[in-house]
């Protein structure tokens, strides 16, 4: 078992940090909160909802920024946002809207049509 008997409050505007030895259950914890893998027993509340059951809500509202890059470097910016957007529930007609947004957000707008593979780093990681 890599995550036993956990019990953690966040808030929100918090900073937090999760420390601990390798192995301890860090990046588990972080997975089992963000549905990329499921607890092998017991539950976990993001925002009131569950993790078995309410990943749909959870996604809507959290972001997870990875260790490694999950981009593809052949694809633009703006069609990054467009697959994740559709990826968390947005609706179809809000996508574009909310691209948008996540750009200026961000500062992107004007590498929309940039492919991720010229992006610098810290452009990436936004």
């Amino acid at each position: 078992v890599a995550v036993a008997g956990l019990d953690l409050a966040m808030y929100e505007g918090q900073v937090l940090a999760l420390l601990g030895h390798n192995g301890a259950g860090k990046t588990t914890t972080i997975h089992m909160l963000t549905g990329m893998v499921a607890p092998s027993s017991g539950d976990a509340q993001v925002l009131g909802h569950s993790v078995l059951t309410g990943m749909g809500e959870i996604r809507r509202v959290i972001g997870v920024c990875p260790q490694h890059d999950v981009l593809w470097l052949e694809l633009t910016v703006l069609e990054h946002l467009t697959i994740y957007a559709q990826l968390r529930g947005v609706e179809p007609a809000e996508v574009g809207c909310r691209a948008a947004e996540m750009m200026q957000e961000v500062g992107l707008t004007e590498k929309a049509a940039t492919r991720a593979g010229s992006l610098s780093g810290g452009q990436r990681r936004k």
